[in-house]
């Protein structure tokens, strides 16, 4: 069985219950040791992990939101008086989730949208991943009353509560592309830095181990949200070229452009991890950046053709001796999909070829 287990954005523990916000999940690697908050020259100090403690402890213990969220608030206050960006970051998403808990999706989108952020790529990072998937999951529970709003254009900043599906996708999507663009910057951290904020999962180490792969995986996932998409979006896959998607260097599409299809700029997010992989030489986290591209493209273009060439494309790059792939574990993993995909193939020998794929990838890694 192919593994598949997720981290999303943790947004929302208050009252009790674990509310995790986004739509979008994202696998990655499960560190052996979790570091402390802020590992990655963001640590917070102890009286800070205190304090963030109380209030969690306030929320969801004592049920007492209202005093919990007044505690965040002066917390916020009192480390941007000090000028300490990692606690203020970490005050900032407690103060977000208790207005969830308290008001909804809505006001607390509004009250991130107000607030200074901290000016630190990893703090405004998590930020733009919490802002976005609060507008992906505001867009999912209010979707039929925002699909019958109007348009609003001028020189006014526009309330939430006004807000399209469209500029509400686009601004979501605009926020992910932030936080993918401080992806340099978090290449060497762990994802377990962030395990105050993101549920992590049990990826074997080495395969989704890094923040890098955790903000590529959550910015790719929200691409293939379909529900984000434009009609002549979601109608318009047969025009994409297939070998231009599954190639080694896909073009250079911009993030920002409504113009570009959003399965071309999953193209770019996951072959840009991709290629990262290969330059640092780790063989597992490589593949599973392609496998990741196979399986959101199996996803969206549903043509016969184009499943075809999918499964005959991956197969030749499972097998491909430059690459290397068999020396690695997560080769195995591979064949599973590859396994997959052929007992699907509606032909008599389909189910025979898929148990010899999938005996292959078990006996190399059993």
């Amino acid at each position: 069985m192919s593994l598949r287990s997720h981290v999303s954005v943790r947004l929302s523990a208050a009252l009790g219950v674990s509310l995790l916000l986004g739509l979008i999940f994202l696998p990655a690697a499960r560190a052996a040791t979790p570091p402390a908050p802020g590992h990655g020259g963001s640590r917070v100090s102890a009286a800070g992990i205190a304090a963030l403690a109380e209030i969690d402890r306030l929320a969801e213990e004592e049920q007492k939101v209202q005093t919990a969220y007044d505690q965040a608030n002066a917390l916020l206050e009192k480390a941007r008086a000090a000028g300490d960006e990692p606690l203020a970051s970490r005050a900032l998403l407690k103060a977000v989730k208790l207005k969830i808990g308290m008001g909804g999706y809505e006001t607390a989108v509004r009250f991130l949208r107000e607030q200074e952020w901290p000016k630190g790529q990893l703090g405004r990072a998590i930020l733009d991943l919490t802002y976005g998937s609060a507008l992906v999951d505001y867009l999912g529970a209010y979707s039929w009353e925002i699909r019958q709003r109007e348009r609003v254009t001028g020189t006014e900043t526009v309330d939430l509560s006004a807000w399209t599906h469209d500029q509400i996708a686009t601004e979501a999507i605009a926020a992910y592309a932030r936080a993918w663009g401080a992806r340099e910057a978090l290449g060497d951290l762990p994802v377990a830095a962030w395990s105050d904020f993101l549920e992590v999962n049990d990826y074997p180490a080495g395969v989704r181990g890094t923040l890098r792969d955790a903000v590529s995986y959550l910015f790719a996932d929200l691409l293939a949200n379909s529900s984000l998409w434009t009609p002549g979006e979601q109608n318009g896959t047969w025009r994409l070229d297939r070998a231009v998607l599954l190639g080694d260097a896909p073009p250079t599409v911009r993030l920002d452009d409504p113009a570009v299809h959003p399965l071309r700029k999953l193209v770019a997010v996951l072959a840009d991890l991709e290629a990262w992989h290969r330059r640092g030489g780790r063989k597992a986290a490589e593949l599973e950046a392609w496998l990741a591209r196979v399986r959101r493209l199996s996803d969206a273009l549903d043509n016969a053709a184009d499943q075809a060439f999918l499964t005959e494309r991956l197969a030749a790059r499972l097998d491909d001796p430059e690459r290397g792939y068999r020396s690695v574990s997560w080769w195995a993993e591979g064949e599973a999909v590859l396994a997959q995909r052929v007992r699907q193939e509606e032909r008599p020998d389909a189910l025979v070829d898929a148990r010899k794929i999938a005996f292959a990838g078990w006996q190399a890694y059993p």
